[in-house]
């Protein structure tokens, strides 16, 4: 049997055509009615960030004060870590909390990432720290705030 050309464009253009419709509809499937554009990891990490800039404008700087303050920042810590990741800004939103702890420069400002920074200076741990953060950023699209 031999395939003409016109019935060969027509076939394949069928068969563009179901995998258009179809794809999109295997997708929603899979995710649900609503396919997510945010990863969860940083509407987590956005209400943790509120969260810490309230607590550093807290009025009462009193140890009693604070620590009902800490135990809730840290419960939404561990709530990002459990979060899973979707996207890779999403699993730099972890790495970058987690580097706040066990980073190099610890206790530094998120708005100053240190693994921007000189790597002749790092030592071979932070070095592949900071190029695997450079790699999360660029993938996704900049540093996720």
């Amino acid at each position: 049997m031999q395939i003409s050309r016109r019935s060969a464009l027509a076939t394949g253009a069928a068969a563009i055509t179901t995998a258009a419709v179809t794809a999109p509809l295997a997708v929603k499937a899979a995710l649900g009615d609503e396919i997510p554009t945010v990863d969860p990891v940083l509407a987590v990490e956005q209400k943790w960030r509120a969260f810490h800039e309230y607590i550093r404008n807290y009025p009462d700087e009193s140890d009693a004060a604070r620590a009902p303050l800490y135990d809730r920042l840290t419960d939404m810590e561990i709530k990002i870590y459990e979060t899973p990741a979707t996207t890779p800004a999403g699993i730099a939103v972890k790495l970058r909390l987690w580097s706040g702890y066990y980073g190099p420069f610890y206790g530094r400002s998120f708005e100053e990432p240190w693994w921007r920074g000189d790597r002749a200076t790092m030592g071979m741990a932070d070095t592949g720290f900071a190029c695997v953060m450079c790699d999360l950023e660029r993938l996704a699209g900049g540093l996720p705030s």
